[in-house]
């Protein structure tokens, strides 16, 4: 019982930081399940990570709906960026999935880190700018989404940490570059969800309540948070300055880099 209210209480943050920036929580919830399937000894210690990542892509399917549907009503995802950027980011989710249960990741881990901790003092410190929107060209654009599903299917965070600062990059400013990370992160959680359920379906058969890499009592817990608080964080992202909205993101971001650094 008390494994199941931590992972409600994972949810409701997964669900606060979708509304509020866009991203799917996965940074909050991958690192927590693997925290709770240690203490509550749930899953073995060979699958903990896999699990962890699987539940989290499918969870984030609940979190990625509900954002998307509150951050449309509030005009703030523009759906030909998503059609853009979609495609990209399902192949690179089939393949970071495929190569998870396969690769060390700590190499991909401090890589992303840093990179993170870059970006995040570009945030910290920059200004919304008012440019219009200018997108490279598709190829490049297809690479970049290729990129972030490869690093969701193996680390099995949402998009949000790196298609937000791109979609800023390109003009959109940071409630339009949320909205939009939000509905990206539906097909790629989808997608992924659908592959750590097939590639874990010989390994993980044994552990109950589980369907491949993905444990279906924390699945259900962060579904019911998220839902309750999605809605909280995007109440509180149309209030704030867009400005105030990039340095929450990149204090999230910061976090995110110490995890994957010193981990």
């Amino acid at each position: 019982m008390l494994a199941f209210i931590l992972f409600v209480f994972l949810g409701t943050l997964a669900g606060f930081l979708s509304g509020l920036l866009g991203i799917g929580g996965g940074v909050i919830v991958v690192p927590g399940l693997i925290w709770i399937f240690q203490a509550f000894h749930i899953i073995p210690y060979s699958q903990e990570a896999h699990t962890a990542a699987g539940t989290s892509l499918a969870a984030m399917i609940v979190t990625a709906l509900f954002s998307v549907r509150a951050h449309a009503k509030r005009g703030n995802v523009e759906w030909p960026v998503v059609k853009m950027l979609a495609p990209g980011m399902v192949v690179g989710v089939v393949a970071g999935a495929a190569l998870a249960s396969r690769l060390n990741t700590h190499t991909l881990e401090i890589i992303l880190g840093i990179v993170l901790v870059l970006i995040a003092i570009r945030f910290f410190f920059g200004k919304s700018s008012e440019k219009g929107e200018k997108f490279p060209v598709y190829w490049i654009v297809w690479i970049i989404a290729f990129f972030v599903g490869l690093k969701s299917g193996l680390l099995g965070l949402g998009g949000g940490i790196l298609i937000i600062p791109f979609l800023v990059y390109c003009g959109l400013n940071m409630r339009k570059a949320s909205g939009t990370s939000a509905a990206c992160t539906l097909p790629l959680a989808i997608t992924g969800a659908i592959c750590f359920i097939l590639f874990g379906g010989v390994i993980a058969a044994h552990v109950p309540y589980s369907t491949g890499f993905v444990y279906w009592p924390a699945f259900a817990g962060i579904a019911i948070g998220s839902v309750l608080f999605v809605r909280v964080g995007t109440f509180v992202g149309a209030r704030m300055k867009i400005n105030g909205l990039m340095r929450v993101f990149a204090v999230v971001l910061f976090l995110v880099a110490v995890r994957l650094l010193i981990k």
